[in-house]
C-alpha cells in the first residue's frame, strides 16, 4: 500500500513546484509591473493636470502615447521583479 501512496506524493510535489515557479517568476513580477504602470500613468496624469491648470488650454487629453509611455514603467518594474527573484534564489 505504501508503494501506491509514494508516487502520488511525487506527482503532487511536481505540481506544487510548477505552480510555485509560475507564481514566483510570472505572477509576482506581473504585479510589480502593474504597479510600475500605475505609478508612471499617475505621475503623467498629475503633470498633465498641473499643466492644464496653469496654462490657458481649454482641453485635457490623454493620448495613446501616454499609455505607451506608461508601458515603459510596466516593463521596467517587471524586469526588476524578475531579477529580484533570481537574486533571492527562489
Amino acid at each position: 500500500m505504501k508503494g501506491v501512496v509514494i508516487p502520488n506524493l511525487v506527482i503532487s510535489n511536481r505540481k506544487n513546484s510548477f505552480f510555485r515557479l509560475f507564481y514566483t517568476y510570472l505572477i509576482i513580477p506581473f504585479r510589480s509591473g502593474l504597479f510600475g504602470f500605475a505609478f508612471f500613468f499617475t505621475a503623467l496624469l498629475l503633470v498633465k493636470t498641473f499643466l492644464f491648470l496653469i496654462s490657458s488650454q481649454n482641453y485635457f487629453i490623454v493620448n495613446v502615447g501616454d499609455v505607451a509611455l506608461s508601458l515603459i514603467g510596466f516593463a521596467s518594474f517587471y524586469i526588476v521583479g524578475i531579477f529580484q527573484n533570481f537574486k533571492n534564489g527562489k
